[in-house]
């Protein structure tokens, strides 16, 4: 029986190999991931709703 074991990903560059993060994949394709999270929440009896994070931090206005 054929086992197969998880291995780590790498990228080969000027300076050798560099390993590209636990979260290479979900960078790769971000969009497929919420789809993903959203779906397993829902099928887990969850409402979800999701909006835009804002990119601007508040104004403080300071007297």
């Amino acid at each position: 029986m054929d086992t197969l074991v998880p291995t780590p990903e790498y990228h080969r560059d000027a300076d050798g190999y560099r390993e590209l993060g636990a979260d290479y994949y979900d960078r790769l394709q971000p969009e497929r991931l919420t789809r993903h999270l959203v779906r397993r929440l829902e099928q887990l009896g969850h409402k979800v709703t999701l909006e835009d994070q804002t990119t601007e931090a508040p104004q403080v206005q300071l007297e």
